[in-house]
């Protein structure tokens, strides 16, 4: 218990304050008092400062610049980023799409296409044919098509083609919902008669397997015709994907120039 002078009870914390302020200044005094010793605790601090770890840089804020934007056909046409395209009746409709995907950041990874499935088949194969020439090393189209086949299609540029083997195989879905599947060079086809339900997709697959069995190439073509929805031609992407059961096709190409099915392959140029 302490006592104020003349009398007077003096709390503890008062007493405590009283007693850290004492020390501090004997300390203060102390040092200021030996100047050498003053010295040395510098030195000290320094030496301690100089020896703890640094930090690491703070990382710069990440930003959106290098990340690719919504692409995506839809029955009104081409969405890139937020760029619309609704028809490619004419060079000028095309150019658009050209100038699109022009600055895209466009990398080893595949390119991402969402597709729906009423979309129409022009409008995919522009897209398509404009991201490989104008950099895209692939391209991933993804559909939500028949249960039983495949969700996604990895296409190969039409620019990334040198000299086509004559065999390779190419499939399409014509005007009349019939399926076609001939070789490259054009000639010896098989066709197909459309079903109740639609395309024949169960003989022209097993044609699309014979005539891959008889062919040393690793490209495929597929197709439909500029009045069939997107889906028609899909499938047919995909049922090379399932046909090809020894995994031979490398390159699996949606042309930029739509086909006629038993006529020679026409490379956009």
């Amino acid at each position: 218990m302490v006592f104020r002078q003349g009398g007077g009870y003096a709390p503890p914390a008062m007493n405590r304050a009283f007693s850290t302020h004492a020390l501090a200044m004997v300390g203060l005094a102390v040092l200021v008092g030996c100047g050498e010793k003053e010295s040395r605790v510098d030195e000290m601090l320094a030496e301690a400062e100089s020896a703890a770890p640094k930090a690491a840089p703070a990382p710069p804020p990440k930003t959106d610049e290098n990340k690719m934007p919504t692409l995506l056909v839809d029955p009104d046409g081409i969405v890139v980023g937020t760029t619309r395209i609704k028809t490619l009746k004419t060079d000028a409709d095309k150019a658009k799409v050209e100038k699109a995907v022009a600055d895209l950041p466009y990398s080893s990874e595949p390119v991402n296409v969402r597709v729906l499935k009423k979309a129409k088949t022009p409008f995919v194969s522009e897209l398509v044919w404009q991201l490989g020439k104008a950099g895209a090393k692939s391209i991933v189209i993804k559909t939500d098509a028949r249960d039983d086949l495949a969700k996604e299609l990895h296409l190969a540029p039409e620019t990334s083609l040198g000299d086509v083997p004559k065999c390779s195989v190419a499939a399409m879905v014509t005007q009349t919902a019939d399926t076609g599947v001939w070789p490259f060079e054009g000639g010896g086809g098989r066709k197909h008669r459309k079903g109740f339900a639609g395309p024949d997709l169960t003989n022209t697959e097993e044609t699309i397997k014979e005539r891959l069995e008889g062919c040393e190439s690793d490209v495929a073509f597929f197709s439909a015709a500029e009045n069939m929805a997107w889906e028609h031609a899909f499938n047919m992407g995909a049922l090379f994907v399932r046909a090809d059961e020894k995994k031979k096709i490398k390159k699996l190409i949606l042309p930029g120039n739509e086909p006629v099915a038993g006529r020679p392959i026409k490379l956009r140029k």
